[in-house]
């Protein structure tokens, strides 16, 4: 091999590496912020920390509670912690809806099919709707 073609090899090389790092730092620098910034307008969720998360449902249940109490409509909600209510879920209607005070509204409002029995939530989802809850049997004097 001739040392002119082994220029040219090594400069081809060098060109195609030079092309290969440009395309590589062009999406680093380019396209990963649009795909971040696609993702979050597409649904993608941003990760909240456990205290924050807890706030904002928190936020949520009281902004329908005070609507619920303005307009005096009852409403039962059941928060699942650390005991497991399957067994009331499964009396209900099955749900998987994302907590908006909007929603908790309208599901007791009573011309809502769904308005009778507990509302039961899950860590930020409610789960059930129009599941009934055992009643305590108190003796009357």
């Amino acid at each position: 091999m001739d040392p002119l073609q082994t220029v040219l090899i090594l400069t081809a090389v060098t060109f195609s590496m030079v092309i290969f790092l440009f395309i590589l730092f062009g999406y680093f620098a380019f396209l990963q912020p649009l795909i971040a910034k696609s993702k979050t307008f597409f649904g993608g969720r941003k990760k909240l920390s456990g205290i924050e998360l807890k706030k904002q449902i928190a936020n949520k249940l009281a902004t329908a509670i005070s609507e619920l109490s303005q307009n005096k409509i009852g409403g039962l909600i059941l928060i699942e912690r650390k005991v497991q209510v399957k067994s009331y879920i499964d009396l209900g209607v099955p749900m998987d809806s994302i907590i908006q005070p909007q929603i908790i509204v309208a599901l007791f409002q009573k011309t809502s099919p769904l308005h009778d029995g507990a509302l039961i939530i899950r860590g930020d989802r409610v789960i059930s709707v129009a599941s009934y809850l055992p009643m305590k049997k108190k003796d009357v004097i």
